[in-house]
């Protein structure tokens, strides 16, 4: 079974403390400043104002590297120059510098920002050191000489006359850093590891940890029996058997709204019967992405105690070739009532999801559901690897999510559907196929599938994060899982329930 307390001892932030000045000698410092700020330097670096070609090298370069004398206050002291006019370019200015630490080997750092960087500028810039503060790693370092290992940075001063590591906001932000951390480490983990017995078992110990979340979990042939026919066909041909967990936490009594977040769990997907080729199907563990973002969102709202209403719904499922495998042609009857014609057996991940809706609308109610899946290859070649796909029935909650987009920095962008994509999935013998025709438009016609399975003046949006779930090493990701969508889902719901 998993562990999460070993999980969370891998995930943890670094310490951070915080000074108003430098006064004392220290063996690494960073110096953080816009690039206006090299014509006025803080005093303990005096060689900048000394030396013109170094502040220009600095200026091209945006990062350098000093070393002090016995009279200067560092032993090594980087500078990184940022544009404080972008929280994008902050984050990833952070992630850059990060990873010249990490290949350094410091693994205590005293930050000094200049006075010219917001609490914002501060609390970015911290923010991105934490998030790739982190690297998913299961070797055995055998022979291994040390100075191999990766080692993380444990110990961060901030000095900064700007940061307030008391302010709630400023807490609550680089505390959510650790809970997308949480959602690398389990979607990193291989189906060995985390399977639908296992992510069950996580789910149940998050449950019995804390007192005010309950839990409801449908297994195996209960799924059937219960008429969640679709969950059950998808994950029913592995030995590992399907399940739907629902979390639910109620923070703030005060509001009757609950928001529904809802996770694609596929723990490994070898497309069924029609069956992945190599070269498509090694990556499939990352299939579970939605779920574990979700989960990991959902811990954090319970750990930090935010003060929201949340459902979190999870179908775990593997969707592998069996004995007992569905097959293409299967036309099966969906919780809701629906049928669905099964056209291709790779296209699972809408049948979970749709189940899970479902029953999260009719037994939970609530208000607004946000589901979240690694769902088609199609938004990777509309909108890239940096950018999720966004649909919804709601402009309100569409600008709401845009807006926790941009202060994230986890970008999304908003997809149609039309009518043409509704047609494209209504089925000759069922009611809906399970794919769209001759491939065009998949990531749309994927969200026209799911739409049907909204009830009526329930807010939703879909967002596809099969782009985005897996990242290599660049911006403020390791190579691997991203925990994209974390911090986007706890940014929207505080805002939410604040603003009632």
């Amino acid at each position: 079974m998993l562990d999460i307390k070993n999980i969370e001892g891998l995930t943890s932030l670094p310490e951070i403390s915080q000074q108003q000045t430098l006064d004392k000698r220290a063996d690494a410092v960073l110096a953080v400043m816009t690039e206006e700020d090299l014509s006025n330097p803080p005093s303990f670096l005096k060689v900048l104002s000394n030396s013109s070609s170094t502040v220009e090298d600095l200026k091209k370069k945006k990062k350098g590297t000093l070393y002090g004398t016995n009279d200067d206050l560092y032993s090594v002291c980087y500078v990184k120059v940022v544009s404080a006019k972008s929280m994008y370019e902050v984050l990833e200015a952070a992630g850059d510098q990060t990873r010249i630490l990490l290949g350094d080997k410091v693994t205590s750092i005293h930050i000094h920002f200049s006075d010219s960087l917001t609490a914002e500028n501060v609390t970015t810039f911290l923010t991105g050191i934490a998030l790739t503060n982190y690297k998913y790693v299961r070797k055995s370092y055998i022979g291994v000489n040390e100075s191999a290992q990766f080692k993380r940075i444990n110990s961060i001063v901030a000095i900064s006359k700007n940061l307030n590591l008391q302010d709630e906001h400023t807490n609550v932000t680089l505390q959510t850093t650790k809970y997308s951390l949480f959602c690398r480490q389990i979607l990193s983990l291989r189906p060995l590891d985390a399977n639908p017995e296992t992510m069950l078992g996580l789910c149940k110990d998050l449950a019995k940890a804390h007192s005010n979340v309950s839990i409801e979990t449908i297994v195996d042939q209960e799924l059937q029996s219960k008429g969640l026919n679709l969950i059950y066909s998808v994950g029913r041909g592995a030995a590992r058997r399907p399940c739907l967990v629902i979390l639910k936490y109620e923070g703030n009594k005060e509001n009757k709204e609950t928001v529904a977040l809802v996770g694609k769990g596929v723990c490994f997907d070898a497309g069924g019967l029609n069956l992945k080729p190599t070269g498509a199907i090694e990556e499939m563990w990352c299939d579970k992405g939605g779920a574990c973002t979700v989960l990991a969102a959902f811990k954090a709202c319970v750990e930090l105690k935010l003060p929201v209403n949340v459902v979190c719904a999870m179908a775990y499922v593997e969707n592998l070739v069996g004995s007992d495998a569905y097959h293409p042609s299967d036309i099966i009857k969906s919780y809701k009532g629906l049928t669905v014609d099964i056209g291709n057996t790779d296209a699972e991940g809408r049948l979970i999801l749709a189940d899970a809706m479902t029953y999260t609308q009719e037994i939970y109610k609530p208000s607004t559901l946000i589901e979240l899946s690694t769902l088609t290859g199609a938004i990777r070649i509309a909108l890239g690897l940096t950018t999720a796909g966004l649909f919804s029935n709601s402009d309100k909650l569409v600008g709401d999510l845009l807006q926790s987009s941009t202060e994230t920095c986890e970008r999304l962008w908003r997809l149609p559907i039309f009518e043409e994509h509704r047609s494209a999935m209504k089925g000759v013998y069922a009611d809906l196929n399970n794919i769209g025709g001759r491939g065009m438009g998949g990531a749309s016609t994927a969200g026209a599938f799911l739409e049907n399975f909204v009830e009526q003046g329930v807010e939703w949006a879909h967002i596809d994060i099969a782009g985005t779930a897996l990242s290599t090493e660049k911006f403020v990701y390791s190579e691997g899982a991203t925990g994209f969508g974390v911090r986007l889902l706890i940014n929207y719901l505080v805002k939410k329930f604040n603003t009632k």
